[in-house]
């Protein structure tokens, strides 16, 4: 019976979701290699 009724709502929800979750891995992503060049960029030379 849930499923039913989850079925007209999930299309609308998945697509919500996959458009936050695109941007949000974007945006993970966009941090993660700011702050890998940032820490690698000065550490490195330094420690070598």
């Amino acid at each position: 019976m849930l499923c039913f009724t989850r079925i007209p709502a999930d299309p609308l929800l998945r697509r919500r979701r996959e458009m936050r979750l695109s941007v949000v891995d974007r945006a993970g992503f966009a941090d993660r290699a700011r702050v890998v060049r940032r820490t690698r960029g000065p550490r490195s030379p330094r420690r070598g």
